[in-house]
C-alpha cells in the first residue's frame, strides 16, 4: 500500500465531547466496529471500498449492465458455434449416406431430408438478414442517440445563451430624459441601437430555439422507430432461430429414418471416428450455449433485483417519496408561461432565483432536496451555481463521481457537465434507475421542469451527490462510542444503559430497569473444553483444522516459478500418490487434496489419481459421498466452515454433471479458512501459479459448490456465544429500576470509557487543518502544555504532541512526568513505551519467538514511512491512535496527517507500521 493510496475515514458526524460529560448520558452503549463499519462503507476511495468494488458478486449496477452485454456477445458467438457443428455434422451424414446407398433404402427419405435441408439454408439466409438489419439499426441508433446528445448541448448553450441575453436586456436602463437645452439623441439612439440588437439576438436565439426543439422531436420520434425497428429484428431473429430449429428435427427425422432402413448407413454412422468428434463438438456448445444463458438470466436476476431494491427507496424514504411526487406534478411547467414560471418561482425564489431571468436547474433541484430534508444543503456557499454544489459535495464527503462504481438511488442529485470539460454545467434528480438508464427529473430543461433519462455509464453524466449518505452521517451524531461491543466478548466490564433501552449481556437481549441476571464469559480453555474446538482466526475448529491452516500459513506466497518453492510444493503434491510437477501442470486439486488429506480433514485415500488432480471429478466424488453442498449463487444455502473445500467455476456455469468424454466441469478448487460479513476467506494452490489468500462475496456466481469437510468426519463447530454460554457463570444480576450494570472489574469499564471520550473529541476534529486561523488554535490549545505551534513549519510537527495531550487529557495513557522530547518526539515516546514495558512490535517486524499482537482501540501506532523497522533509536517519524482493527485492517486517527487531523487506515502487516503502545498495560 503506497502512502498516496492511504485514505481518508470521515469522522466529522462525532461532537466533541467534554471531560465533564459522563458516559451514562449517553444512553445505551452502542459499538465503535458497527459505527465505523458505515464510515469504512462511506470513505471515498478506501482501500476497503475499493476492494469492494473489485468483488466479483459486484453489486454496482454499470459493472453488471457491461457484464451482461459481453456475456450476450459471448452468447451469439456460442450460438454460432453451434450453428457451424451442426453444419459439419449434417455435412458427415450427408457423405456418410451417399457413401452407403442401399437397395434396402427407404423410398422417400431423400426427398424429405432435402426439404428439411432447404427450410433450414433458408432459415438461416433469413436469420442473417435480420441479424444485418438488427445490426444496422443499433448502429443507427447510435448515431441518433449522439445526435440526441448533441442536441441536448446546443439546447442548453442556446438556454444559457437566451437567459443571458434576457437578463442583459432586462438590466437595460433607458437615458434620462433631457433637460431643457439639452440633447441627449445621440444616446437615445445609442440606446435603441443596443436595445435593438440584443432584441435581434433574443430573437434569433428563439429561432434556434424552436428550431433545436423541432429537431429534438425528430430525433425522439426517430429513436422511436428505431427502438421498434430493433424489437422487430429482434423477434425476426428468433422465429428464424425456432424455423432453424424445426428444419433440423425434421433433417435428424428423416436420416433417423433412413438409419432404421439402411444397415450400412447405420453400421457407418455408429463407427465413424470424424462423425463422432463432430457429434461431441456439438453437445459441448450446446451446454455451452446453456450456462451462458443461465449466466444472462442469473445477472439479470441481479440486476432487476438491484434495482428494485433501489427504487424501493424511495417508496420506504417518505422525505424522498414526497419530493418526487411534488416534482412529478410540477413536471411540464415552463418558465415561458407567467402563471408556471410563478409555481417555479415559489421554489427558487427560496435562494433569490428568478426562473424568466437567471438559469434555475441547480436552484430547483437543491431547494426541492433541502426542504423536503432529503438533503441540507445550509452549509453550500452557493446552491445557484452547479460547480459551487459539487465542491461543496466533495467537501461534505456526499460527491460519488462517475464511475467510481456508485449505483445512484431516488433522491440523489445528478450533475451532468455537458461540454465533457471538467465543469459541472447543470443538475437534476434521480427519480428512479431502470434498464441501464436513469430517469431524472430537471429545472430548467428546455425552459420547464422536464424528465429526462441517460444511460448509467453516459460521459455526460459528471458525479452524484449521494444524499443517503449525508443522512447516513447525520444519523450518527452524539451517537456514543463502546471499544469494547457486545457484551458477550466484555463481560466483566461495566456496561451503561438508559432505562428503556436493550442490551445484550452474554447473548442474550434484556431490558434495563428489569432484574436481569448476567454471565461472564468463559476463558479460551474453558471454551475450547466445553465444544471441543479451538481458536484458529476468531473461529472455533477441530484441531485438526487449526494445524491444516497453521501449515498453510507456513505455505503461503510459494510460487511454482521459483525453483526452490517448487520443489516444496512438489513435495506435498506427492505425498499420498503419483504426483504432479507443478512448474508444468495445473495443481490446484492436488494441492486441495494433498494438505486435507494429510492433516486429516477430508479423507481422499481411497479416491483415484485423477480425482486428486482434477476438480470436477473431485466434485463429483464428494456428491457420490453425501459431501457435496450446492452454493447460494447456485441454489444451496450452505454457509460453508473453516477446513471445507470450495470450487470454481470461471465462466461461472453451475456443476451440470459429465461432458462428454466423461469428465466432470469445475476449473479450480481451494480451501475455505473462514466466512465472515457475506465474505468467504480462502487459501488457494495455484492461484496466480501460487500458494495464496483469496476473498469473495458468498453469492459470487463463480462459486459453484463446497465439499462439507465436516459432514465426513462429524465436525462439532461452534461460535463464541456457544462458548460464553457453555462456559459462562453468574456474575451479577441488574436490579430493577437501575440504569447500569455493575460486574466483576469496573476499572476496565471506567477505562473503556476514557478512550471512548477521547476518540469522541478526536474523531469530531476529523478535517481540521494547521491552516485554518480557527481551528489551528484549537488545536494548539489542545498541545498546549508541549509549546509547540502547530502553523510554525520550523517547530510544527505536532502528531506525537497531540497524542500525548489528547491521552493524558482523558487519562488513557499518563506521560505527566515525560520529558518534553517524549512529548513531541515520536522516536523518544517509543522508547518510553519499551523502557516501561508497554512497546507492542507490528505484524511486519516481529523478531523471533515474539507473539503477534493485534492493537485495541486507545493504543498508540507508530509509522515510519520508509517502512524500516525500528531498531531501538529514535527515528519514528509518526504517530496515531488506533480506533479499530477488523478484516486485516488499522483504522486510525493521527493529527499532523498532512497538516490536518485526519483518518486513516493500513493493512495491518504494512511495513511501515513498526509498533504500538498498549496503553491498557499501562493502566
Amino acid at each position: 500500500m503506497s502512502i498516496s493510496s492511504v485514505s481518508s475515514l470521515n469522522y466529522s458526524s462525532f461532537n466533541a465531547v467534554s471531560t465533564e460529560n459522563s458516559y451514562a448520558d449517553f444512553g445505551s452503549s452502542v459499538d465503535i466496529n458497527e459505527l465505523t463499519a458505515d464510515f469504512v462503507e462511506f470513505s471515498e476511495g478506501s482501500g476497503a471500498a475499493n476492494a469492494a468494488a473489485d468483488k466479483p458478486a459486484a453489486q454496482n449496477i454499470n459493472e453488471l449492465y457491461n457484464r451482461k452485454s459481453q456475456a450476450q456477445g459471448e452468447l451469439g458467438e456460442l450460438k454460432n458455434k453451434v450453428d457451424d457443428n451442426q453444419t459439419k455434422l449434417n455435412d458427415r451424414r450427408e457423405e456418410l449416406s451417399k457413401a452407403n446407398q442401399d437397395e434396402n433404402g427407404s423410398k422417400g427419405t431423400d426427398e424429405n431430408y432435402e426439404a428439411a435441408k432447404k427450410e433450414l439454408e433458408a432459415a438461416k439466409t433469413a436469420k442473417t438478414a435480420a441479424q444485418n438489419e438488427l445490426t444496422r439499426a443499433s448502429q443507427e441508433g447510435t448515431a441518433n442517440d449522439q445526435a440526441i446528445s448533441a442536441n441536448n448541448q446546443a439546447k442548453a448553450s442556446n438556454a444559457a445563451s437566451l437567459s443571458a441575453a434576457q437578463a442583459e436586456l432586462a438590466s437595460l436602463t433607458p437615458p434620462a430624459a433631457a433637460k431643457e437645452g439639452e440633447d441627449n439623441s445621440a444616446a437615445v439612439s445609442a440606446y435603441q441601437q443596443k436595445k435593438a440588437a440584443i432584441e435581434a439576438k433574443i430573437s434569433q436565439l428563439n429561432a434556434e430555439k424552436a428550431k433545436l426543439e423541432s429537431e429534438s422531436q425528430q430525433l425522439q420520434a426517430k429513436k422511436s422507430q428505431i427502438e421498434q425497428t430493433k424489437a422487430a429484428k429482434q423477434s425476426e431473429v428468433s422465429q428464424q432461430d425456432a424455423a432453424m430449429q424445426a428444419a433440423q428435427q425434421k433433417m435428424d427425422a428423416a436420416k433417423n429414418k433412413e438409419a432404421e432402413n439402411n444397415p450400412k448407413f447405420k453400421e457407418a454412422l455408429q463407427n465413424d471416428e470424424q462423425t463422432k468428434t463432430v457429434q461431441n463438438e456439438l453437445a459441448e456448445s450446446k451446454q455451452a450455449v446453456s450456462g451462458k444463458e443461465k449466466e444472462i438470466q442469473q445477472l439479470e436476476d441481479q440486476i432487476a433485483k438491484l434495482e428494485a431494491s433501489n427504487n424501493d427507496y424511495a417508496k420506504t424514504a417518505p422525505n424522498v417519496s414526497n419530493m418526487l411526487g411534488q416534482m412529478g406534478d410540477m413536471v411540464g411547467l415552463s418558465e415561458n408561461n407567467p402563471e408556471e414560471a410563478a409555481k417555479i418561482n415559489d421554489v427558487t425564489n427560496r435562494s433569490g432565483i428568478d426562473c424568466q431571468t437567471t438559469p434555475w436547474c441547480a436552484a430547483y433541484a437543491m431547494n426541492k432536496l433541502d426542504e423536503n430534508g432529503v438533503l441540507d444543503t445550509s452549509s453550500c456557499p452557493n446552491v445557484n451555481y452547479c460547480p459551487t454544489i459539487e465542491n461543496w459535495g466533495k467537501d461534505q464527503n456526499i460527491w460519488e463521481k462517475q464511475g467510481n462504481g456508485y449505483t445512484p438511488r431516488p433522491g440523489d442529485g445528478v450533475l451532468f457537465d455537458w461540454e465533457q470539460d471538467g465543469v459541472s454545467d447543470h443538475i437534476g434528480v434521480i427519480e428512479k434507475v431502470a434498464d441501464g438508464k436513469i430517469y431524472t427529473i430537471e429545472g430548467n430543461s428546455g425552459d420547464a421542469v422536464s424528465r429526462r433519462e441517460y444511460d448509467l455509464n453516459s460521459e455526460e453524466v459528471r458525479g452524484y451527490l449521494n444524499c443517503s449518505k449525508q443522512q447516513a452521517q447525520g444519523a450518527q451524531d452524539n451517537a456514543p462510542l463502546s471499544i469494547y461491543g457486545e457484551a458477550k466478548e466484555a463481560a466483566g466490564l461495566t456496561v451503561a444503559v438508559a432505562e428503556g433501552d436493550a442490551m445484550e449481556v452474554a447473548g442474550e437481549e434484556n431490558t434495563a430497569g428489569e432484574t436481569v441476571a448476567a454471565e461472564e464469559a468463559g476463558t479460551a480453555g474453558e471454551a475450547e473444553a466445553a465444544n471441543g474446538l479451538v481458536d484458529y482466526n476468531g473461529q472455533l475448529v477441530p484441531p485438526q483444522v487449526k494445524e491444516m491452516f497453521d501449515h498453510l500459513d507456513s505455505l503461503e506466497g510459494l510460487n511454482a516459478a521459483n525453483w526452490e518453492d517448487a520443489q516444496t510444493i512438489n513435495g506435498i503434491l506427492g505425498k499420498n500418490w503419483e504426483s504432479i510437477d507443478c512448474q508444468t501442470n495445473d495443481w490446484c486439486c492436488a494441492f486441495a487434496t494433498a494438505i486435507l488429506q494429510e492433516h486429516g480433514v477430508y479423507d481422499t485415500s481411497d479416491l483415484s489419481w485423477t480425482n486428486h488432480i482434477r476438480c470436477g471429478e473431485m466434485m463429483h466424488e464428494a456428491q457420490k459421498d453425501g459431501c457435496l453442498e450446492l452454493s447460494q449463487a447456485h441454489g444451496g444455502d450452505y454457509t460453508p466452515h473453516s477446513g471445507d473445500a470450495i470450487f470454481f467455476s470461471w465462466d461461472k456455469k453451475a456443476w451440470e454433471g459429465q461432458r462428454a468424454d466423461g469428465s466432470y466441469y469445475e476449473d479450480h478448487i481451494g480451501i475455505v479458512e473462514k466466512v465472515e460479513n457475506g465474505k468467504i476467506y480462502t487459501i488457494e494452490g495455484n492461484s496466480g501459479n501460487a500458494v495464496s489468500r483469496k476473498e469473495y462475496a458468498i453469492d459470487d456466481p463463480r462459486i459453484t459448490g463446497f465439499i462439507n469437510t465436516g459432514k465426513q468426519n462429524g465436525f462439532n463447530y461452534g461460535d463464541g456465544a456457544q462458548a460464553a454460554e457453555i462456559s459462562g457463570e453468574e456474575a451479577a444480576a441488574v436490579q430493577s429500576g437501575s440504569s447500569a450494570e455493575s460486574v466483576t472489574d469496573p476499572r476496565a469499564a471506567e477505562f473503556d470509557e476514557k478512550v471512548n471520550q477521547m476518540l469522541k473529541e478526536w474523531g469530531s476534529m476529523e478535517g481540521w487543518s494547521e491552516d485554518d486561523p480557527v481551528q489551528g488554535a484549537l488545536i494548539n490549545e489542545i498541545i498546549q502544555r508541549t509549546g509547540l505551534n502547530c502553523a510554525d513549519d520550523e517547530n510544527g510537527a505536532w502528531c506525537c504532541a497531540f497524542f500525548t495531550s489528547m491521552a493524558e487529557k482523558y487519562g488513557v495513557y499518563d506521560t505527566s512526568d515525560s520529558s518534553w522530547e517524549t512529548l513531541v518526539g515520536c522516536g523518544y515516546l517509543m522508547q518510553k513505551a519499551q523502557g516501561e514495558g508497554t512497546l507492542r512490535p507490528s505484524q511486519a517486524h516481529l523478531e523471533e519467538g515474539q507473539e503477534p499482537y493485534t492493537p485495541q482501540a486507545g493504543d498508540a501506532i507508530f509509522i515510519d514511512w520508509d517502512g524500516e523497522a525500528w531498531d531501538g533509536g529514535t527515528e519514528e517519524d509518526h504517530v496515531g491512535v488506533v480506533v479499530k482493527v477488523e478484516d486485516g485492517v488499522v483504522y486510525t486517527l493521527e493529527g499532523n496527517a498532512d497538516d490536518h487531523v485526519m483518518a486513516r487506515e493500513y493493512p495491518i502487516d504494512d511495513p511501515r507500521i513498526t509498533g504500538y503502545i498498549d496503553v491498557r498495560a499501562q493502566s
